[in-house]
Formats: C-alpha cells, sequence, structure tokens
C-alpha cells in the first residue's frame, strides 16, 4: 500500500499523535465529552458523525436526552437502529448536514470514512446525501433548542460550522463538541482559526484540544440575538465614516459592520461626533447588566453593584433578604439611570461595559424580565454572580497598586461572616457563578481554605484571581483544582522586572502552584481548572509582551485579560511605571503594536484575549487628538 498523501501539506501525522496521547492521558473523553449538567429528559442532542451510535446510546442513557443521530453509512445507521431496540428517543437519520443539499462520493474506511480523503488508498465509495442544515433545523426542529451538538464528520465541519454561523442558527445550539480535522483540508489551521473567532461572538470555550475535542457553550446574552442593529432614519453613516477615517479602516478589516455599530459600542462613550443629524443623547448608555444579576459583599458586609461604584447598601443575616436589598431604592436608581441614558459619573467614567444603543439595552432588559412572577425592567433578576472580597490585605506590594500608597486601609473578612456566607450561598442555585477575590489577595487570609472549601463542598465550582506568589500546599492546591477558573496577576515573565515590580515574586513558584493545581484536578478526575491571566499594560512591560504571549503558549494558558494602569503616586525608592497614555505619540503607537502582535499571536495558538474596556481604541484616539492641534 502506497502512503497516504495528505491533501494538508502541512500535517503532521506524529504531531497529531501526541495531541491524542495528551488527551488520552488525562482520560478526557470519560470526564468532558459526556460531562453536561444541562442536559435531562427534555434535551435534544445532534449526534453527527453518529458512526455505531456509541456516543447518542451513552448520552440517552445517562440523561434521558433525544438523541439525533446522522451518519452516511446505511450499514451503520441498521447497526444503530436493531442496537436502539425502538428506543424513540434514538431517531437515525442515513443522511448528513452541510451548507447545501447535494450527493457525494464518501469513501468507507470505519470510522475514518470522509469525503475529502480515501485514508486506506483502497477503500470502496458509495453515494451519501447531504442536506442544508438550515433546512432541516426549519422542517424538523421549528424553533427548538439544541442543548448539545456533537460534530465529527472528518472535514466536513468546517462548511458546517460556517453555514451554522452564517444563518444564525449557532445560537440556537448551546454547547458544540467538535473535532476539526487537520489532514483532509488544505487550510485546516487558518479556517479552524477563523471559525474560532466567529464562535466566540455566541459562545464561549470550556475545553479544547486543537484537532482532537473542544467544546463551545453558548454565552447566555448571546441566544436567539439578532446581529443587525437597526440603525436610525437620521443617522448618516457615510458622514461618520468622512469624520473618523480609523472607523473606516476598522470596518474595511471587518472588526464592526457599520459607522452605528461603532457609535453605539465606543464612539458615543469616546465623545466622537454622530452621524449626519442624529441625536446624540440620550441615545446611548452602558452595556451594563450588573445591577439586575451581579452583586459583591465586602470584608464588612458592605453590598456593591458592581466593581466601579461604592458600597450603597449593607447585608446581615437578621437584616433584609439580598432580593430586598438588591430591589432598594439605590439599585432601583442605578438601573433607572442605565435604561434612560442619563449616567452617573461612576457610569460615564466605566472602562468595563462598553456602550450600547439605549433601545437595544432597553430591549435586552425587558426581555430578561419574568413576568410570570411579577417582574417589572426595574426589578433584580435572579442572581447569577455573587462575587465575594474576602480581603482587602494583600502579600505583595505592586509599586502601581493601592496597596502600596500611604494610608491604604486593608480590611479583612470575619470567619463569622464566612460562615454567613456559606449559609446564605447553601440557598442559591448551583449555576451561581460565585468569584472568591476583590482588591486583596484571597489567599493571604488566614482562614480563605475555609471558606474555599465550604463553597467548594456545596457543589459550586467558584473562581478566583491570585498572584499564586506563594507556594502552595497540597492541601490548597486540591482545593484550587475544584475551582472552575483560576486567574493569575501577571505582568512579565521577566525575571528582573517581575522582581521589581512586584518586589517578592519569582515566576517559578506560579509555575510550580499551577502545575500542582493541574496535577490535583487530575489525581481526583475533575474537570481542569480554567488557568487565566490578568495582566497590566504599561510604560516597562508592554515591549516585553510577546515574550509573555509565548510563556501563555507553552504552559496551556485558556486566557489573557490585558488592562490599562491607572496611576496612583510615585513610590520612593522604586522603579515605578507610568499609563501608556502618559507617553508620546511614537511610544504609544509602539504599545499599540506590540499589544496587537501579542494578542495575534496569543489568537494562532487558540489563546483568548480581551481589552477590558477596549482600551487600544482609547490610545488611537490620543494620537488622532494630538495630531488635530
Amino acid at each position: 500500500m502506497t502512503e497516504v498523501s495528505y491533501p494538508n501539506a502541512d500535517y503532521d501525522p506524529q504531531v497529531h499523535a501526541e495531541r491524542v496521547r495528551r488527551w488520552q492521558a488525562e482520560d478526557s473523553d470519560e470526564r468532558l465529552r459526556t460531562n453536561y449538567s444541562c442536559l435531562g429528559t427534555d434535551s435534544v442532542i445532534l449526534d453527527l458523525g453518529g458512526f455505531n451510535g456509541d456516543f447518542s446510546f451513552r448520552m440517552n442513557s445517562q440523561y434521558g436526552a433525544t438523541c439525533h443521530v446522522f451518519e452516511l453509512n446505511p450499514e451503520w445507521c441498521e447497526y444503530i437502529q436493531a442496537d436502539s431496540r425502538c428506543n424513540e428517543k434514538i431517531i437515525v437519520h442515513s443522511f448528513g448536514l452541510a451548507g447545501s443539499t447535494r450527493q457525494e462520493k464518501l469513501f468507507l474506511v470505519a470510522e475514518g470514512s470522509s469525503t475529502f480523503l480515501d485514508r486506506s488508498q483502497d477503500a470502496k465509495t458509495i453515494d451519501a446525501k447531504l442536506i442544508r442544515a438550515l433546512d432541516w433545523f426549519n422542517a424538523e426542529l421549528g424553533n427548538a433548542v439544541v442543548d448539545l451538538a456533537k460534530i465529527n464528520i472528518e472535514g466536513g465541519e468546517y462548511e458546517l460550522l460556517e453555514h451554522l454561523i452564517e444563518t444564525g442558527l449557532i445560537r440556537r445550539i448551546k454547547n458544540i463538541q467538535v473535532q476539526f480535522h487537520e489532514d483532509v483540508i488544505p487550510d485546516a489551521i487558518a479556517r479552524m482559526n477563523s471559525i474560532h473567532e466567529k464562535l466566540a461572538v455566541t459562545h464561549r470555550i470550556t475545553f479544547q484540544e486543537k484537532f482532537v475535542w473542544e467544546n463551545w457553550e453558548l454565552i447566555d446574552d448571546c441566544f436567539n440575538k439578532n446581529d443587525d442593529m437597526l440603525i436610525p432614519d437620521a443617522w448618516d453613516d457615510s458622514d461618520y465614516l468622512a469624520r473618523y477615517p480609523d472607523v473606516a479602516q476598522a470596518i474595511a478589516s471587518k472588526q464592526f459592520t457599520s459607522g452605528w455599530q461603532h457609535y453605539v459600542q465606543h464612539g458615543g462613550g469616546e465623545g466622537r461626533l454622530p452621524g449626519g443629524a442624529f441625536a446624540a443623547a440620550p441615545s446611548v448608555t452602558r452595556n451594563c447588566l450588573d445591577p439586575w444579576r451581579y452583586l459583591e459583599i465586602t470584608p464588612t458586609h458592605g453590598v456593591k453593584p458592581c466593581c466601579n461604584i461604592p458600597t450603597i447598601a449593607e447585608w446581615t443575616p437578621n437584616g433584609l433578604s439580598l432580593g430586598d436589598l438588591r430591589n432598594g431604592e439605590a439599585f432601583q436608581l442605578l438601573r433607572r439611570q442605565l435604561l434612560t441614558g442619563w449616567l452617573s459619573e461612576a457610569c460615564r467614567r466605566c472602562h468595563i461595559r462598553p456602550f450600547v444603543s439605549l433601545n437595544e439595552f432597553q430591549a435586552t432588559v425587558q426581555k430578561e424580565c419574568a413576568p410570570a412572577t411579577g417582574a417589572t425592567e426595574m426589578m433584580a433578576h435572579p442572581l447569577r454572580e455573587l462575587r465575594v472580597e474576602v480581603t482587602t490585605k494583600c502579600n505583595l506590594r505592586c509599586v502601581y497598586c493601592a496597596v502600596s500608597q500611604p494610608g491604604y486601609s486593608a480590611a479583612e473578612m470575619a470567619k463569622t461572616t464566612f460562615d454567613e456566607i456559606v449559609a446564605l450561598v447553601s440557598l442559591q442555585s448551583r449555576d451561581l457563578d460565585i468569584v472568591l477575590n476583590g482588591h486583596g489577595e484571597t489567599t493571604f487570609h488566614r482562614d480563605w481554605l475555609h471558606l474555599c472549601k465550604a463553597i467548594v463542598d456545596l457543589g459550586f465550582r467558584p473562581s478566583i484571581i491570585t498572584n499564586l506568589a506563594r507556594p502552595l500546599s497540597d492541601e490548597e492546591a486540591s482545593c484550587l483544582a475544584g475551582f472552575r477558573i483560576v486567574c493569575i496577576s501577571l505582568d512579565t515573565v521577566d525575571a528582573d522586572l517581575l522582581r521589581n515590580l512586584r518586589r517578592r515574586v519569582k515566576l517559578s513558584n506560579v509555575l510550580d502552584n499551577i502545575h500542582k493545581i493541574r496535577a490535583a484536578a487530575k489525581a481526583k478526575r475533575l474537570r481542569l481548572p480554567a488557568i487565566n491571566i490578568s495582566c497590566g499594560v504599561y510604560n516597562e512591560n508592554y515591549m516585553h509582551l510577546v515574550e509573555f504571549a509565548k510563556f501563555c503558549i507553552v504552559q496551556g494558558i485558556y486566557g489573557v485579560t490585558f488592562w490599562q494602569l491607572v496611576k496612583y503616586d510615585d513610590v520612593p525608592g522604586v522603579q515605578n511605571v507610568y499609563p501608556i497614555t502618559s507617553l508620546d505619540n511614537d511610544k504609544i503607537a509602539e504599545a499599540i503594536h506590540y499589544v496587537e502582535r501579542t494578542i495575534q499571536l496569543l489568537h494562532q495558538n487558540g489563546v483568548k484575549t480581551d481589552t477590558a474596556g477596549g482600551f487600544l481604541d482609547e490610545w488611537r484616539k490620543q494620537i488622532a487628538q494630538s495630531r488635530d492641534v
């Protein structure tokens, strides 16, 4: 038999074998591929590339879900039908879903059967039928939601996913578990990366081993949301683009679909003039649902609606309930400001939430209300995220942090308050996202492990932001192994800069702690926590960001959030740092180049990124404004 000639000349079987080895070494099929808390007897699963039906049989047995099995090989279809024992919830389709309806030649090579490649060099071929996915959805599912689509169709996944994204069907699929195939598609990596970028608009990744298996979970806010923003009659896109060439360039590079979209998401908040005769206020507001579904509890029982607004109420176990507090006057005033566009100073200066059209925001709030329970747009929604600020003390004295400022006053949560919060949390839905950190370092609290273990033991998978600077004990690593996200505060991997700016941090400690957490999760057969990094960008580190990106790629970091420095007074006797906006135009442009290059490198290697508040636009605006003077 001659050696197989792969359509993708860059495909390396040995590299792929190593990916498979890593996946199997962690028992990932068992830990990840069949583990979905959202599934139940009313769930709908699409098993695309059903092969012998094992996946559908497992999911039907485990969850009682209805499984639509799509298999091109008629012999396997007969096998599945015979083995389903007249189970009405196993529905077999002897065709595949694709971007168009057509006939293809299928090369029969057991589970490697494909319409793209004869992997055996002498495979039998049969005619295979493909159906346009949009037509099948409309005919068979109507408006029903798909809870899980498992896609393993030997190269056909690229066309199918592109079709699902283009038609908007992607927003009706809560989980997409897909195996991309590198060997049969000439531009597999570029095409996969393009699909990843588009998927990231509506879904978040929950596990991934490239070209083996990955899962994308629908973001709640994206469910059935229409991408087409309604443009007011008075708006003149050409006028706006003529005034702001940088926006026209952003549209050309497909960062935005129109000048209007840029204006409501960024331009209004940046103070840009609107296009045509359109009146600016109050047509935009912050795209912020925090006052409806988010809450922070401080170490001293304070209650905050977000990280940007000071304490506006106080919670005690014997006082008002959380529901009453969240529907109190202070919260309702904040909601009213967001709904009308007449924002407080704190909301106007917010660097986290983008601007959005007022009409779209009002529609979003109304959609999320629950008429059956008598809720109105001014009332709180079910709580989705609870942030518990365990301490505002820290084990480090980073030169740019408020903790290093003279007169900084820290507070620490009492153990009795811990226990009160555990009792409070025990009454909440296990879907609640609990974040155990605030301005300080959670692991610096002497009793932090007590609280975190209690939360994990209740069945939650909380998140944490931590510097991981001190060596963790086995017990601490075991606890963090049960978390959903462990986000590390880390701005550089340059040893000298790290020591100068954070003053007591060794990168080796951080790495050892990451490895201990992952090893503990594997030993306990838990889903690995997503290891993220929160990275500040300032004058002393931006030129090192590419090396920082390479570190993230090698260490399997899931995502990086970049943020820009908020400047405090200089600290005497140390290497102080300064915001990029304090530099001259050439340095700002250089910083933009490094950040963009870093983000591109991370994306190319599957690492997610976010720039908090879209600060790159702010930097570009500063350069443009200074040149206009």
